[in-house]
């Protein structure tokens, strides 16, 4: 497994060589991690600064991809010569976990003396609300395998007076003896359900505080900052542009009424190659019109 626990993050990316077979691609998938976490891209060993950054979830990372296949990969292949491209994205994180590792980068970067990153963009997509509350949903997802070890997640809520207020969990959501009974697996589903319900609540609004976070970090470092809205549903899209808008946060849509047939998706709802390049080519589109002037340097 290429994840590894880290009890700041939760868990983070193991640096190292994997292959193995998706059954997704029908396939073998080589993915590679860096040794500051990031997976392997085109130019990884160039003396081209590393100007722009990429944080999210496994749509980021490429789960189930080989390194070659991520739109990240396909943004640097595009950039060659001007910027360089560091992906950050990994499996489960949501916005709370992908500020963490932001800020943990940054402060990297500082203590070093190295350039901050030119740009910083966060792929955003629906299932990062529950991630973000450590809602029961997410949690159980998290739950390890009879006998396995426990995840922690990192997570955030709203206190009384609407301020963030955030924390680590336990997924530890299933009962062992649910293992063996069906009517305790129920009363454990209801029990978790009914006690970790005030979770589900108020994702929208936590979830905006942390990219309002990202976002100040980023302008803290210098950097540009900008949100890539992607599978998001139309509710969720249109409130979030609402957000971004008011908040003066810059946002591109990427996402694609198409991305959910055989031809741009993985059996499991992942982007398959080919979707990741339409997401590179919507990137590079937002990031020569609106970021990178005519002269190749940031605005």
């Amino acid at each position: 497994m290429y994840l590894e626990p880290d009890v700041h993050l939760g868990w983070r990316h193991r640096p190292g060589f994997y292959e193995f077979y998706s059954p997704f691609k029908h396939g073998n998938a080589v993915m590679t991690f860096d040794r500051n976490g990031s997976r392997r891209n085109i130019l990884a060993t160039s003396t081209v600064p590393a100007a722009l950054w990429l944080f999210g979830c496994s749509f980021v990372e490429g789960f189930s991809l080989s390194n070659e296949e991520t739109f990240a990969w396909d943004l640097a292949s595009r950039f060659k010569g001007e910027y360089a491209v560091v992906n950050f994205g990994t499996a489960g994180y949501g916005t709370y976990q992908s500020l963490l590792l932001m800020k943990q980068k940054l402060q990297e970067q500082s203590a070093l003396g190295l350039i901050t990153p030119k740009w910083i963009g966060y792929l955003l997509n629906d299932f990062h609300e529950p991630r973000n509350t450590g809602a029961y949903s997410f949690m159980r997802l998290l739950s390890p395998p009879k006998g396995g070890k426990i995840p922690l997640l990192p997570y955030c809520k709203l206190d009384r007076e609407g301020s963030l207020s955030c924390d680590y969990a336990a997924a530890e959501v299933i009962w062992s003896i649910s293992w063996y009974s069906r009517v305790v697996a129920l009363i454990n589903e209801a029990y978790f359900t009914f006690t970790l319900r005030s979770r589900n609540q108020n994702g929208e609004t936590v979830t905006g505080q942390l990219i309002k976070q990202m976002h100040e970090l980023a302008q803290g470092a210098n950097s540009r900052f900008g949100v890539i809205l992607f599978a998001l549903s139309a509710e969720k899209k249109a409130n979030y542009e609402r957000f971004l808008r008011g908040a003066g946060i810059e946002f591109v849509d990427c996402d694609r009424e198409e991305r959910l047939s055989p031809e741009f998706s993985l059996p499991d709802g992942h982007p398959n190659a080919a979707m990741n390049k339409l997401i590179a080519q919507c990137v590079d589109a937002y990031l020569r019109t609106s970021v990178i002037s005519q002269a190749g340097g940031i605005r």
